[in-house]
């Protein structure tokens, strides 16, 4: 009996051991998951969810897909469609526009896309354009099912990019988003068709005369300047305008620049060794540009910046409160400005973690 007593004690113990690591293993993959959420996405989803939701109500368009694809299209609203020209779905001009433009490079050189007078009205003309012929055999799936959405935005031609439908169902989960079908919200009130026509914000081109007026330097003064190569240096990258459009190196990523320093926004999914691929740079250079250690990880939203950047921020930003979640490298990022630099303006030891609402001086 005192043997039985002794096995059924161990087994007890074994069933008891395996719980317990079953249970810390869930809560370490939890933490993990909201540790890994980019506080730009939260802030963008807290922002705008109660807009993608009256889109629901007066259109039935998943809230869901909404927030998704403004936040991969404007990369968190980051990107230079969406800070510039208020549009946060990549929409193009087309021949029944009649709103302002904005112009830049795409699958094509200066192509034309919508601008709006504030992002309100990129978000209802995002509702009407998908209420289009072509996109009507969207509206006979279920609400709730995002996947069959996001299937369906890709097979109806909205995004050229092959895994789109992925990269949207990959958000969506991470961040809860089917959870917002179930929210009730108040219609949106009817208006007009047409968003409001903003200013032009075409960049000026330049006149026939005006490219004609400068004198063409003959063959026996002009020297040419050697096409830089999609590579890196030890410290920095050398490319132009010209080289990232021919080679397409950021395609359907979003971009921007701040502080005088070019970035593109990481896409969910994206690793750094990823990102240095496309790039055709090192994985070591790209994180010695952007401060990341050797064992940080790229979350949806990041900023990746091209070049080295600043020891300030520019002069329009000279302070910064901590919101809740954010890191010395967030910030960093945020501005352009290097870590150490941040931390030595302020006088605080690198690596000393911040607290929330507190001030930090940028320049």
């Amino acid at each position: 009996m005192y043997a039985n007593s002794v096995i059924f004690m161990s087994r007890y113990k074994n069933h008891l051991s395996v719980g317990l690591f079953l249970c810390l293993f869930l809560s370490s993959v939890c933490f993990a998951d909201t540790a890994t959420r980019n506080p730009a996405y939260v802030a963008y989803i807290e922002q705008w969810k109660a807009t993608a939701l009256a889109q629901q109500s007066q259109y039935g368009i998943p809230a869901s897909i909404t927030l998704a694809q403004g936040l991969l299209e404007s990369g968190a609203g980051q990107s230079d469609l969406a800070t510039t020209a208020n549009n946060h779905f990549g929409i193009k001009c087309h021949s029944d526009w009649q709103g302002g433009t904005f112009r830049k490079d795409d699958d094509k050189r200066d192509e034309c896309f919508r601008s709006y007078q504030n992002a309100d009205d990129s978000f209802r003309d995002h509702s009407l354009f998908l209420k289009r012929k072509r996109y009507e055999v969207l509206f006979t799936y279920d609400i709730r099912d995002y996947k069959a959405w996001a299937n369906g935005l890709k097979a109806c031609g909205y995004a050229t990019d092959p895994s789109y439908p992925q990269k949207l169902i990959r958000i969506i989960e991470t961040y809860g988003l089917a959870d917002l079908e179930a929210q009730p919200a108040q219609p949106v009130k009817e208006q007009s068709q047409q968003p409001t026509v903003v200013a032009q914000t075409e960049k000026p081109k330049p006149t026939v005369a005006a490219q004609t007026e400068k004198p063409k330097p003959t063959v026996a003064t002009k020297k040419e300047k050697p096409q830089p190569t999609v590579a890196a240096t030890a410290d920095t990258v050398r490319w132009t305008p010209t080289v990232f459009r021919t080679n397409k190196l950021y395609a359907e990523h979003a971009y921007g620049k701040t502080n005088g320093r070019k970035f593109i926004v990481a896409q969910e999914g994206d690793t750094w060794g990823s990102i240095a691929y496309m790039l055709e740079m090192e994985q070591k250079t790209l994180r010695r540009i952007n401060d990341a250690s050797d064992t940080q990880t790229l979350r949806g939203g990041d900023r990746i910046y091209l070049f080295p950047k600043r020891s300030k921020a520019d002069k329009q930003h000279t302070r910064h409160l901590v919101r809740p979640g954010e890191t010395a490298w967030d910030i960093a990022q945020l501005y352009g400005i290097r870590m150490s630099s941040l931390y030595k303006i302020n006088g605080i030891p690198e690596g000393t973690p911040l607290t929330t609402q507190q001030w930090l001086d940028l320049r």
